[in-house]
């Protein structure tokens, strides 16, 4: 294990040492058993990156367990933690894909919804035009997500798959 967590560790270095710009790590979303499965010491490589982002490629209609992942690398990451949503194929239901941006702007500084272009039009307008979506929002007190919404809703003409500054 330790040997593992070396040659991540260094390898994730001589990374950082290459380039000029920020640099972020996606990795496996299993915070529990990382060090010992893959060689991620968080603490460790949180001196190389400056964020860490997990996928999540699932249809979202159960978010409990990226509830209790998403909680997981939240109390595990120093630096900013980003979480990729899948919303393309297979093809999430537009519900389920509300629920799972209600729970992982709880704790990612930025939500990433990975898609094709002309979904994110179809997204959007699903979304902005839908009561129940705005309604479910506020209830769970997602300020950040009625705020995009909002922004959304007054920028028909523009779109992008990145939903920053959630919180």
């Amino acid at each position: 294990m330790e040997w593992r967590v070396h040659q991540i560790d260094s390898f994730v270095r001589e990374v950082r040492q290459s380039i000029s710009g920020p640099l972020g790590l996606t990795i496996e979303p299993d915070p529990c058993r990382s060090k010992e499965r893959f060689g991620l010491d968080f603490e460790g490589i949180s001196r190389h990156v400056d964020f860490t982002s997990t996928p999540r490629y699932m249809d979202h209609s159960v978010v409990y367990w990226l509830d209790i992942i998403a909680n997981c690398f939240r109390r595990k990451l120093s630096k900013p933690y980003f979480i990729e949503l899948n919303a393309g194929h297979p093809r999430a239901l537009t519900k389920y894909l509300v629920s799972a941006l209600a729970v992982a702007s709880g704790y990612a500084d930025c939500v990433i919804l990975s898609t094709y272009e002309s979904r994110i039009a179809e997204l959007k307008h699903e979304m902005v035009a839908n009561e129940e979506t705005w309604k479910f929002f506020r209830e769970r007190e997602c300020s950040g997500m009625l705020d995009l919404l909002r922004r959304w809703k007054k920028e028909w003409g523009r779109y992008s798959s990145v939903l920053c500054s959630l919180k």
